[in-house]
């Protein structure tokens, strides 16, 4: 059973989500509040396994606290995203503070769920229409980066990670959960894990969103292919 905090200043919104969750037979809603300030608060006494937080109209507060609840740790909380289309910046902001999945606000109920199933068992989430910009942002930053530092993660890459690390990289790429990795690799799901960890560490990245596109920005996965793969 998957555990559901759902987050936002819009009571019908909240009902809404609440009323869709609850039909299903493996998604738990274990609590709603407009309370931003005291989300995290929530989050931490309720252990959801999925926190989902509407960004229509919260702007950099959303930003906020999709921030804190992704540094979490005990309990460790993968954050859905609803936003409005059309917001360049607020989407790359919300990935940035660590968001695992990201969907426009409008699309059919079933979607948001399955979204919520994707996130419980590791799998990172975007919704089709945001994917080329997320690429191309990232891409953009981490080139800024890589001018002003002298960082180019096109030839370091191969030197920082092992080579079953790797191996984990390019399955993350496709989207493929923990689970799915460690039965293509024949390793537990543990060890997946902690590979997928220490590659986040090395890169300075804070979720497998960010993964992915650093993938992309590598070369190890084409990005002719993001859409495929994401």
């Amino acid at each position: 059973m998957t555990r559901v905090l759902i987050i936002g200043d819009q009571d019908v919104v909240r009902l809404g989500l609440c009323t869709a969750f609850e039909a299903t037979d493996d998604i738990k809603v274990v609590g709603t509040t407009g309370d931003l300030r005291g989300a995290v608060a929530r989050a931490r006494q309720l252990r959801p396994d999925v926190a989902v937080v509407d960004m229509v109209a919260l702007g950099e507060r959303g930003n906020g606290v999709v921030r804190e609840l992704a540094e979490l740790d005990d309990p460790r909380v993968r954050v859905l995203a609803l936003a409005v289309p059309n917001e360049r910046d607020n989407l790359v902001s919300c990935l940035r503070a660590g968001a695992c999945g990201y969907i426009l606000t409008g699309s059919d109920m079933s979607v948001i769920t399955d979204a919520v199933r994707s996130l419980r068992e590791g799998h990172t989430v975007l919704d089709p229409a945001v994917v080329g910009t997320v690429v191309e942002e990232f891409v953009r930053y981490e080139a800024a980066v890589c001018v002003g530092t002298g960082d180019d993660p096109d030839s370091c890459w191969k030197e920082q990670f092992t080579d079953r690390e790797k191996d984990v990289v390019g399955l993350v790429a496709t989207g493929a959960s923990n689970a799915e990795i460690a039965g293509v690799l024949g390793l537990s799901e543990t060890t997946i894990k902690s590979h997928v960890s220490s590659v986040l560490a090395k890169r300075g990245l804070r979720n497998r969103v960010q993964l992915v596109v650093w993938a992309f920005r590598s070369g190890l996965v084409p990005v002719r292919s993001r859409d495929a793969v994401l």
